[in-house]
C-alpha cells in the first residue's frame, strides 16, 4: 500500500511538472540540461552533445519528448522546474 501511495505520488509530482506519458523519458537527460545551463547559457557543443545523448537514448526528432528538449535547450527552465524534477527523479530512485 505504501509503495503505491508513493508511486500515485511520483506521477502527481510528473504531472504538475507538465511530464506525459510521451516525455517522461526525458528525465534522465534533465541533470544534464541543468549543468549545462549552469553558467547562464548553453554552448552550441553543449546543445549538440545534448542532442547526441537523446537520440541514443531512443528520443527520436519529433516526438514529444524531444520536443520538449528543443524547448528546454532553447530557453533555460526555472530553477523550480529543475529542483521538482530532481525530487521525483530521486523519488524514483528511492522507489527501486
Amino acid at each position: 500500500m505504501r509503495s503505491e501511495l508513493a508511486d500515485q505520488s511520483i506521477l502527481r509530482n510528473l504531472q504538475d511538472l507538465g511530464y506525459t506519458r510521451d516525455t517522461v523519458m526525458l528525465l534522465p537527460l534533465v541533470p544534464l540540461v541543468q549543468v549545462a545551463w549552469a553558467d547562464g547559457e548553453l554552448t552550441l557543443r553543449e546543445s549538440e552533445r545534448i542532442r547526441e545523448l537523446a537520440h541514443i537514448r531512443g528520443l527520436g526528432e519529433g516526438t514529444p519528448a524531444f520536443d520538449l528538449l528543443e524547448t528546454c535547450l532553447r530557453r533555460r527552465p526555472s530553477d523550480e522546474f529543475f529542483l521538482k524534477t530532481l525530487r521525483v527523479i530521486r523519488n524514483l530512485l528511492s522507489a527501486l
